[in-house]
This record gives C-alpha cells, structure tokens and sequence, in this order.
C-alpha cells in the first residue's frame, strides 16, 4: 500500500477486502475495521456519500485517514480525508462517483499504514441539495405525523436563504438552511431534539416561513456545543409550522444533522414514583427524556445506596407479568449517569434493589436483569450529582432467547453449562456483568490475567485434541475476552489444557485444548477481560490451527535493541504476522495495554512445513517496560496472540517470561 502523488493528494491504495457495505440515507456503522481494511459498495452516479469518524457513533483509535478507491485500485477524485476532522477521526462528505459500479473504502493510519486497532467507521447517502426537499419553505422537508424521528439530514449545500429573522434575532441562522415542516394544533405540546450535529447550530420553529411578513417566532435555541433541543413548546394555533435547522457562519457555516420531534413528557412527570412515566409494553424505546426540573426526591440514602441517585430522578415504571429478563440502555447522557430497578418505590420500606448500573463516563447499559415476580417495577435514572441531571434516551427489551444451541455461562465452576458431546454445538452467550468473580489461588495462579467475571461452560472430550474459534462482538469497554480449558476435580485445583488465551482487546482468536482424555469432562473458562461486557460465539474448528507456533521469544541482544524470534511448524491460509509492542495504560490499571503494530511480517511456511522469523526493534527508554507479541492473521480476518513477553530497554537483558507460549507445540 503506497502513496500517490500529483493531484491525487497522496491517496492510498491496496489494502484487504474485509466485505461488503450497502449506504443508504440512515447512518449504518461498520463495528470493526482496521487500518489497511476496504470495503466494497455500489455507488450511483449523483448520490452523494459521506464516511465519518466524527459522527453517528463513528470512532477512531488510531490517525486515521479514508480513501475511496474504484474497484480496480485506483484514487477517486475527492475521495480522500486525512486532515483530523476530529481528533484522530476523519470526516469524508458529499463524495459522488464519477460512474456507476462499484466502489471500496478504504481505512489507513496515517501515511497510508496498517494497524490492527478496530475502528467504528459511520456512512450513509446525503441527499442532493439542489433536488431534495428542504432547500426553502416553497420546497419543505415534510413530517407526515408525530412522533417522527430522521437521520443522515444535512444543512450543507442547501445555501442561505433564512436568516437574523427580527422575531428570531440570532446569529446562529447566518448559515445555510434546511427547512422542515409539520401540521400542529392548538394546545399540542412537542419537544425538538438534534444530534449529530457541528458546534454552533441553531434550532429555529416559526408558524410560517421565516421571510414573510406576520410570520412569528414560536421558539428557538443556540447550541454553542452542538445538538440544540427545545423541550415542552405548546404550539399556539392549528395550522403549518416550519422548523429552520441552522448555524453560525462564522465559525460552522453548515451542519450534519439527526431530527426527532416528539410529544412532550407532562411537566411533572416521572418526578416522583407518584407521577412515574408508564411504560406501557416492551420492547420500548424513546428518545428525549431529561432528568431536569425533576428534583432529587430519592438518594443514596433508600435502596441502591448509590451516589450516582443524589442528582435529579426520572422514574419510570413498568407492569411485569413476571418471569421476565430484561435489557436497559441509556443513550446521549451526560457524564456520571446510572439507572436503578426496583420491586417498589425507592423511599418505601420492604423496596429490594433489583439492579443497578452506574457509568462515570455516561451511557449506562445493563443486561439481564430478572424481573422474577409479577407486578410493578420502577426505573430510576439519576446522576452524581455532578452534573445534577442529565438528558437522555432509553431501550427496554426483553433478553434474547437463549442461543440457538446452548444457553449462556454458568456463573459457578461447580455447575458448568453442559455442552453437547464433542462440542459440536456452536456456543453463543456473553461474559455479562452480572457474573461474579468464581476463582481460587491455583486457578489465578494458572491464568494469564486478573479474573472478573468469568463464567464456565463444560464439555466432554471426543478426541485428544480440540480447537475452538471464539468470535467476538459488541463489547462494552472494548477491552475483549479472556480463556482457557482445564480439567478439575474439585473446582479447587486446576491443571491447563489450552493456551491461555487473552488479546486484550476486542478481538477473535482460537483456544487449542491437547492432551485430554476422550471421554473425560473438561472446563471452558471464558472472562471478560478488565470485566469487559461482550457478545461470543464458539465453534468448533476441524483439522487443526491454520497455524502451528513452536517457539516465541523477546529479548535484549544490545542496549535499546529488543530481538524478538517466533517459529512454526505448519501454516495454513495465513495472510501473516504483524509485530505489536505496548506498555502499561496507567489510566485504567497496571492490566491494561496499549497496543500497535510496528511492523507486518509475510508468512514464509507451508502446511507441511513451518518456518522461522525474526524482528529487531530500537524502542526508547522511558523508565517504563515495554512489552510485545505477535499477531498472527489468518486469510479470513481471524487473528490469534502469543502472551506478551515483558522488556526493560534499561536493565535486565531478557525478558520476563509469562507463560512460554500460549499454543501448543506440534
């Protein structure tokens, strides 16, 4: 993958297919790609595209850069964005091919690199300014009835026709316009909510359009951060009305833009257990609630005894014909938010604690929770109170049934979930965090990482050895999952039957379990790493890895140089090895890394024979360990790890081992 030069503004090419994307006008998001990943797409001549890390959930972990390449491998005009839009992140609108056909974006760290870091990377469709609704009040985006939600909107393009309107005197309408209209009636409350949007948008509603005479300004809001909302407006008359989307000129001449607008929440309501907001089925989800003007009617003083219940309350409630599970996620809150089931109202006495979640970073989620008994439940979201209340969006649903072919971990070594003989049943469950830490001085003694909330599965052994892909999705930190099989006799003791397998990050890989007895029991301990919450599936692989290691090792051959020798025995459908070196992040705690990739090695094996590589590295001396691994990627995108080995650059001249090597010898 090189650089171009010219007027192709250093585009990259090359890169792997990793599949296949369809963009349509609602932001879609691709959950994980890499640096030196591309997706393919059919694009239409004069539809607009747009790729973002800045928006609709888009996240960059790494300086990335997004090209857009046709199907042969070559620049597109325009389609290039490496200028740190947002941090790390990059922003690509409004690319239109040149022809029909199909098309690949492509991810890279900066100076078109690889990295192996997951991405979130957000695309939709914009549509043509100069042909869609919304351009003025003559050729309106039209709400055909409230409540009504809609995504992937923009300003952008759309010019300056409304602006500094006298019943509106702001100077966040000096930028371009898109203009919505609704049909309203006398007395009818509703709330406006914008997300997704730039710094410095404003939020303008009129009972006509905002250039005639005798038109009024009904309401309107400046949103100096972004995402402006006006909540609890009673519109005065029957009849039109035209909501205006705008910005400041000066500094954010236009903007991308979500739209909700809904019926208000009664002033009042779901301050107390009193005046709850029912809900009246499940699944339920809604956007635009806040804990605002609400009062802090329950704390940490009533069932919870949580901190996080001293800011202002929003109390739900919900009749339940028992024998329910449910799943709760809060959405678009501030920081230092939870939320709080309960069998009764908090301040009453005999109230039990259901469940509970706190998030210092905000958008508390929780799985599983039990609704056992029949009757009313109340939800209590709350903060802090720093800040003292927040906004936010919920989903209620109940829990997924249980996979198709087993259910989820046990929570106890002494009651394994049994899988099928031979494990061929395909195991989909999560590491929830419900699930309490179940260990003992051997177990911490024979695993690769601190333990949280492990969970076991049981399964009988039908041959000496057994390899388990494990796909892994969804997590909540983002942190990944942990493994490894043993055998037990007294959930006391326990003897290693598999590498330890830990990547430390969102990622899939392969436990190999050897040496086993057919027909003897063992256990699968999977655990989210850092208690990380995520989504898995284990399948059974046939026919061995697609790579057997014999050998790993790093070590000091000079001062501040680290050599680091891996070999293996037989590889099949192996795209290579990529070098990857970390040190400790302090932040989070002395078990956590920061990882990237300083370089690819191409495989040089074949299935009946492996081979060896080597790899010299200079890091500098920060007083701190550096630590390394290797990434081993198979043809299908799946990876597997070799436990990180530990260097001082300054000091000791080996490593300290942890654990040889995770995979089994041939």
């Amino acid at each position: 993958m090189l650089p171009l030069g010219g007027g192709l503004q250093a585009q990259c090419t090359g890169g792997t297919n990793a599949g296949t994307i369809t963009p349509t006008l609602s932001w879609q998001t691709i959950p994980c790609i890499r640096g030196g990943e591309y997706y393919r797409f059919y694009a239409t001549v004069g539809v607009n595209y747009t790729f973002s890390y800045c928006f609709a959930s888009g996240l960059a972990t790494f300086d990335t850069e997004i090209t857009i390449l046709d199907d042969s491998d070559v620049p597109t005009i325009g389609g290039f964005a490496n200028g740190g839009d947002c941090g790390l992140g990059e922003h690509l609108a409004y690319w239109t091919p040149a022809a029909t056909g199909w098309y690949r974006v492509l991810i890279t760290k900066a100076s078109c690199q690889t990295d192996t870091r997951c991405t979130v990377l957000a695309y939709h469709t914009e549509l043509d300014p100069y042909a869609a609704p919304g351009r003025t009040c003559s050729t309106p985006w039209i709400v055909p009835s409230i409540p009504y939600t809609q995504t992937g909107l923009s300003t952008c393009f759309y010019d300056n026709n409304y602006n500094n309107n006298t019943s509106c005197p702001s100077s966040y309408m000096s930028g371009e316009d898109f203009v919505i209209r609704f049909s309203g009636t006398a007395g009818q409350c509703i709330s406006i909510y914008l997300n997704n949007t730039f710094i410095y948008t404003g939020l303008f509603l009129f009972n006509g359009c905002p250039n005639l005479g005798g038109t009024n300004c009904i309401a309107y809001r400046e949103g100096g951060a972004g995402n402006p909302q006006m909540t609890n407006i009673t519109l005065p008359a029957t009849g039109n009305y035209y909501l205006v989307i705008d910005s400041e000129s000066g500094i954010a001449y236009c903007t991308p833009f979500d739209v909700s607008i809904l019926p208000c929440v009664a002033v009042g309501q779901g301050a107390t257990c009193a005046t709850a907001f029912n809900i009246p089925s499940l699944p339920y989800t809604q956007a635009g609630f806040t804990t605002c003007g609400r009062g802090n009617t329950y704390n940490s003083t009533m069932a919870c005894t949580s901190t996080f219940m001293n800011g202002e309350d929003f109390v739900f409630k919900y009749v339940s014909p028992g024998n329910e599970c449910v799943n709760i996620s809060l959405n678009l809150t501030q920081s230092n938010t939870g939320f709080f089931v309960y069998n009764g109202c908090p301040n009453v006495v005999g109230t039990t604690c259901i469940a509970s979640r706190t998030a210092a970073g905000g958008n508390p989620r929780l799985r599983d929770i039990p609704l056992t008994a029949p009757g009313t439940y109340y939800i209590l979201v709350s903060t802090q109170p720093s800040p003292t209340c927040t906004p936010f969006d919920i989903k209620i649903e109940r829990c997924p049934p249980a996979c198709t072919f087993t259910p989820n971990l046990s929570n106890t070594c002494g009651t394994p979930q049994l899988v099928s003989a031979g494990l061929s049943d395909t195991i989909c469950g999560h590491t929830s965090l419900l699930l309490t830490p179940d260990v003992t001085a051997d177990l911490i003694a024979d695993f690769c990482g601190s333990i949280e909330n492990n969970g076991w599965f049981s399964f009988v052994a039908d041959s000496a050895t057994m390899t388990m892909r494990i796909n892994v999705t969804n997590c909540l930190s983002g942190f990944g999952i942990q493994g490894r099989v043993f055998s037990t006799t007294d959930c006391i003791n326990f003897v290693p039957k598999s590498n330890c397998w830990n990547p430390m990050q969102e990622s899939n890989g392969v436990i190999q379990a050897t040496g086993l007895t057919v027909g003897n029991t063992y256990l699968l301990m999977l655990d989210g790493y850092n208690g990380d919450d995520c989504d898995f599936k284990v399948f059974r692989l046939h026919g061995g890895l697609p790579v057997e290691w014999t050998n790993f090792h790093a070590g000091l051959v000079a001062p501040k140089t680290v050599q680091l020798d891996w070999s293996t025995s037989s590889e099949v459908n192996n795209r290579g090895f990529y070098v990857q070196r970390g040190r400790q992040n302090q932040k989070v705690n002395a078990d956590n890394f920061i990882w990237e990739s300083i370089s690819f090695v191409t495989p040089q094996g074949r299935p009946d024979q492996g081979a060896s590589y080597q790899y010299t590295d200079h890091p500098e001396y920060t007083g701190e360990s550096w630590y390394y691994r290797i990434q081993q990627v198979d043809l299908d995108g799946t990876s597997d790890y070799t436990v990180y080995q530990e260097i001082m650059v300054e000091g000791a001249t080996e490593s300290a081992l942890h654990a040889l090597f995770p995979n089994p010898a041939s």
